[in-house]
């Protein structure tokens, strides 16, 4: 995550950070209906050692203006008139603060209400902490619904999921102290070494909320969870999370799915070790409807759209031996369908197109949903691999909101 600002050389030492427990400026648009946020104010102070001088900045950042007040006092300069700078973007990632501003790199650490980091710059190195100044809520609209949410604390995979649970030369999905994002608990899913396409799967019929579907299954929504990877993903193989489905009883046809890859040469090649989020349009295709070109994606025409160096951020990497938050906005429509991804509360991938159906099965009447609405897929799930794969999840929630990483429990 990284916070740029627009510094004039007039102030030559940016050292502040908005923290904490919520985003604003260009994630604002992004949060969704729904959404509350949490926000805090801090007031930092900075103290900077350089060759021949040594500074101190106070200040204060304003979240409703977006504009950074601060004052910079040097030993051998004195005192430098207030400077208003005009920050561009706020993005803060789970309990970390990285920013860049006027060639120096920041880092911080959240800890209730303090922050605390370092700064380095090509001449100048030193540390800045950060003291809250009082919450204030700002609300973009009232709290939405929670529709469906599993968590492991119960210790048990029936319920919360309440569909089929298996594994198909995977091990079927338990719970697990192994790991946990919150609580004690975390579901895990885990494919031994194989030389056959393989899952370990649970299954998710109905919302324990009513969406609206036509048939009581899942409809438009935010789709979340924390994930975190400690083993495998590390071939050129196909590998698939979530995956939303046809709501016909009996026969559901596969979406689309997202997946964890890795794909090298700007989304062009399998291979590396840049395991990455791709979505995968299951029922586009030769036989169905030619899959749509999305600018700022790779395709090669076919149904696997990878991150590129023109995707929202960039090229992604997933972290894997830690916590990673997924949030997927997903858009059921026969046409100019939509699905956007966020990790860590960052959006990577943004997939619209007018011909792009995110309603319709590929294998059973293809493109066509008699049902309505739709029922999920949680797992890892792929192609051969001789090393074991394993994934543990926490907090899954289907909401009408974005859930936000560091709102997140």
């Amino acid at each position: 995550m990284q916070l740029r600002t627009c510094l004039a050389r007039s102030a030559p030492l940016l050292l502040s950070a908005w923290a904490g427990l919520g985003a604003c400026g260009g994630e604002t648009s992004d949060l969704g209906p729904g959404t509350s946020v949490l926000a805090r104010k801090y007031a930092y102070t900075n103290k900077l050692h350089a060759v021949a001088n040594s500074c101190t900045t106070q200040g204060l950042l304003d979240t409703q203006t977006r504009t950074l007040q601060h004052i910079l006092t040097c030993e051998d300069r004195g005192y430098a008139p207030p400077v208003t700078i005009q920050l561009t973007q706020f993005i803060v990632a789970n309990q970390t603060v990285t920013f860049d501003a006027d060639g120096c790199g920041h880092t911080g650490t959240i800890s209730g209400e303090h922050i605390s980091g370092s700064v380095v710059c090509p001449d100048i190195s030193g540390t800045w902490d950060a003291d809250s100044v009082g919450p204030t809520t700002r609300t973009v609209l009232e709290r939405g619904n929670i529709f469906y949410l599993a968590d492991a604390e119960s210790g048990s995979i029936t319920p919360p999921w309440d569909g089929p649970v298996f594994g198909t030369t995977g091990l079927v999905p338990v719970t697990s102290m192994a790991q946990a994002k919150n609580g004690t608990r975390s579901f895990k899913f885990e494919i031994p070494p194989s030389t056959n396409i393989a899952s370990s799967t649970v299954m998710a019929l109905r919302p324990q909320v009513s969406m609206g579907g036509p048939n009581g299954h899942f409809m438009s929504g935010y789709y979340s969870f924390w994930a975190y990877v400690d083993a495998g993903f590390n071939n050129t193989t196909w590998n698939m999370i979530l995956g939303w489905m046809t709501g016909v009883s009996g026969a559901p046809s596969p979406i689309s799915y997202i997946g964890l890859e890795n794909w090298t040469n700007n989304g062009h090649s399998r291979g590396g070790s840049n395991l990455q989020v791709v979505f995968l349009l299951k029922n586009c295709g030769a036989s169905t409807y030619p899959c749509p070109t999305i600018p700022g994606y790779d395709n090669d025409g076919g149904e696997w759209y990878r991150q590129t160096s023109s995707s929202p951020n960039g090229v992604t990497p997933f972290p894997r031996n830690q916590w990673v938050h997924l949030s997927v906005y997903y858009k059921m429509a026969l046409s100019n369908g939509q699905v956007i991804i966020w990790q860590d509360g960052v959006k990577v991938m943004d997939l619209t197109a007018p011909t792009m159906n995110t309603f319709g099965g590929h294998s059973v009447d293809p493109l066509t949903n008699a049902s309505g609405d739709m029922v999920l897929q949680h797992f890892v799930y792929g192609g051969p691999e001789d090393v074991t794969r394993r994934m543990y999840v926490d907090d899954f929630k289907v909401t009408d909101y974005r859930v936000l990483p560091w709102l997140a429990r």
